[in-house]
């Protein structure tokens, strides 16, 4: 908030004083404007539906219970859901149920779980139902924040127990969610049965939100370390801070910065970044990324209370440093048109690459160790390399490397052996025998197709375009 001086010589005109009546007036009219933006939402389903959708699920145009199921809790109405083998997930999701002020929250409800027989719905499902999920968000689109599980079939074991009855449950969850808009949903999951899920008499009420944290100091000194798959960063904590949030662009500017309030999960998305990581470490690693792609990571100090006595306080601005990764791995093909002096060495580039600005490096040699290089080049564009002056029957090693714009890929080797691969034979009834790709004298080489009527329907060809590393 800024602060304000007045010139308090000019008070004997009164000026002074009007504009500071005018100034409190202004701040109490906000501060009452702020404390009406909080949730204070009720729903028993008297009617109809009161706005709550419905995905999954059986006869998904269907999920009220009123007078004809007689299966709510309270007054005349409840939403429901059917799940079974063959559509064991659904979800229950409300309409906007007002804005946050980033108070806590309590949240309480009534369930009930029955089993599906026939066309009735009278018998209490048993404890091994599989699972429910009280969820918030801020938007439709999620993401969405767990708040509470029923159910020990949920992933983990986490979940509340549930007790197989005919009447329905109270139940009660107590949350901190960021100021702002909010929506809640029941998201359901089978994994026995075939039953109907009921929830009724929806209420929420909502507190006065805790203070601000205190903000931290900046943090200073990002460094980072890229390979094709990976980055790595260190940097420095400047005071006693509760976190770092490390958020990835492909921006050197976010277009908004981290919300005071809101804890920030991996995965969340901020000004155009995503969080890659929320740590106490002064350091993280993003295996996330894509290779020859340049990043901007952005690290913020944050301040937050384990039992939300002060809101999340972030620091003003943020250590921010930019790498490229590296290009990913050339994939080997093989040594193609093997003689006993010369060879082509042919390889790929690595699996989902960009090849943006990219060249290969191949080195030669005799020894698996490539101590001594018996030929190297650089800077080729192509995905192929002709190697001549070989000796024959030599054993020959053979790598090579992607060089990016910041840092190169690892090698990628094979090897073969300087000889011809292939030797005319004779083939009894034929008057035509090749097998020599192609490569050869006018007797016992062609590139004729085997059923040719020239000369006759009567060669035999054996081609291999690629010899394989061993």
């Amino acid at each position: 908030m800024r602060n304000f001086t007045i010139d308090r010589s000019d008070t004997r005109t009164g000026k002074a004083k009007r504009w500071l009546g005018l100034l409190t007036f202004c701040m109490m009219l906000l501060m009452g404007q702020q404390s009406v933006a909080q949730i204070n939402y009720s729903e028993s389903f008297p009617s109809n539906a009161g706005g709550w959708t419905k995905t999954g699920g059986y006869n998904s145009g269907d999920f009220l219970a009123h007078w004809w199921d007689q299966n709510y809790c309270t007054a005349a109405g409840a939403i429901r859901l059917n799940v079974y083998s063959s559509i064991p997930n659904g979800t229950l999701t409300s309409p906007a149920v007002g804005t946050s002020n980033g108070g806590p929250i309590t949240l309480n409800y009534q369930y009930k779980i029955l089993d599906y027989a026939g066309t009735t719905t009278s018998d209490a499902t048993a404890a091994n139902f599989g699972y429910f999920r009280v969820q918030y968000a801020a938007s439709l689109d999620g993401p969405w924040t767990t708040v509470q599980t029923v159910g020990t079939q949920a992933p983990g074991g986490v979940g509340e127990a549930h007790t197989p009855s005919q009447s329905c449950t109270p139940k009660t969850v107590n949350f901190l969610p960021a100021a702002g808009p909010m929506y809640i949903r029941f998201e359901i999951t089978r994994t026995n049965g075939d039953w109907v899920i009921y929830f009724d008499d929806i209420e929420m009420t909502q507190g006065t939100p805790p203070p601000m944290c205190t903000t931290p100091d900046d943090v200073t000194s990002l460094n980072l370390t890229s390979t094709s798959t990976t980055v790595t960063g260190t940097f420095t904590s400047n005071g006693d801070v509760s976190g770092f949030l490390v958020i990835r662009s492909t921006d050197i500017i976010l277009s908004t910065l981290p919300t005071d309030g809101f804890v920030y999960g991996v995965g969340n998305e901020v000004g155009g970044g995503v969080v890659v990581a929320n740590t106490t470490d002064t350091s993280f690693s993003d295996s996330t990324v894509s290779s020859n792609t340049t990043y901007y990571y952005h690290v913020f100090a944050y301040n937050n209370h384990p039992d939300n006595d002060c809101l999340a306080a972030y620091s003003i601005f943020s250590a921010t440093q930019n790498t490229t990764t590296c290009p990913s791995t050339p994939i080997i093909v093989g040594a193609s048109n093997v003689r006993t002096s010369d060879a082509v060495l042919n390889w790929t580039p690595g699996l989902y690459a960009d090849n943006t600005g990219v060249t290969y490096t191949v080195n030669i040699s005799t020894s698996s160790d490539f101590n001594i290089l018996s030929d190297s080049d650089s800077g080729l564009v192509g995905t192929s390399y002709t190697l001549t002056g070989l000796i024959a029957n030599t054993t020959y090693y053979w790598r090579v490397k992607t060089v990016g714009l910041s840092c190169d890929s690892d090698w990628a080797g094979g090897s073969f052996v300087a000889q011809s691969s292939y030797s005319p034979i004779a083939v009894t009834g034929f008057t035509a025998d090749v097998i020599a790709d192609g490569i050869g004298g006018a007797l016992n080489s062609t590139t004729d197709p085997v059923d040719s009527t020239n000369p006759a329907a009567n060669n035999a060809y054996v081609s291999n375009s690629f010899k394989l590393n061993p």
